[in-house]
């Protein structure tokens, strides 16, 4: 079966995805987005600071907690269309102002949130929240995606 656009229901999600975060993986989103910042990279830094150790950039919730509508689907029985493009046409992350850092077990799951149909086509609205291993909300976004194959 495919997910296609009259069987997306809005509250349809993900099974959750854990992962630990590493000091490694931190280094390496830093690296890639060009963060300097010692905090990200650099223990003893980040402790002059007052922060327990490294932290995690805000933004690197892309990485440790990504969309993920294909295991959406295939948790409704289904696989995504052929060609669908997945490339976002919009996102909104809200900070929850709760550092993550080396060590924490981050939960995320994705969940169908919207659908709307207009002049500019269909887009589905995808919320993704993710929660350490204490339970606590450290990243909640939005990411739409234009619902039309190539």
């Amino acid at each position: 079966m495919i997910y296609t656009w009259d069987r997306a229901k809005v509250g349809d999600t993900s099974p959750p995805t854990a992962a630990e975060i590493t000091d490694q993986q931190i280094a390496d989103y830093c690296r890639a987005a060009r963060y300097e910042n010692l905090v990200y990279t650099n223990q003893p830094a980040a402790r002059e600071t007052g922060l327990p150790g490294i932290i995690a950039p805000p933004a690197m919730v892309l990485a440790f907690a990504p969309p993920r509508p294909a295991s959406l689907a295939a948790a409704q029985g289904c696989a995504l269309p052929e060609g669908l493009s997945l490339n976002p046409v919009g996102i909104t992350i809200r900070f929850q102002g709760v550092l993550v850092t080396h060590g924490d077990i981050i939960t995320a799951q994705t969940t169908l949130a919207g659908k709307e149909e207009g002049e500019g086509g269909r887009c589905l609205t995808f919320t993704i929240r993710a929660h350490n291993q204490e339970g606590v909300l450290v990243a909640e976004y939005d990411v739409e995606y234009l619902w039309e194959a190539i």
